[in-house]
């Protein structure tokens, strides 16, 4: 998840705003987007079977609760926020 959230933050790199400016715009991004998500569903759900470690002899598969809580952790993750609050402020006082 982090890396979808990353993907859309580097967008935009020369102190603008608005990360998701233009996003409908690009066909290519949306279509490299959607397969990164695609790809991240179906190794969580369907490659645990064949991926074993030392220390975890079974991976099972997420129920929704759980994906749905990952989602919000990291969409109202302190540490996110904060990050985003501060560049903001960067940026405003930067064009002043």
């Amino acid at each position: 998840m982090m890396t979808l959230f990353n993907e859309i933050n580097a967008r935009k790199i020369h102190g603008q705003r608005n990360v998701f400016d233009g996003l409908n715009r690009n066909p290519l991004f949306i279509g490299i987007w959607i397969t990164t998500f695609l790809v991240q569903v179906c190794n969580t759900l369907f490659i645990g079977i064949w991926i074993t470690t030392f220390l975890v002899q079974v991976c099972n598969p997420l129920f929704i609760g759980i994906w749905i809580t990952t989602f919000l952790v990291q969409v109202c993750n302190p540490l996110f926020i904060g990050i985003w609050i501060t560049t903001f402020l960067v940026q405003v006082c930067n064009t002043l």
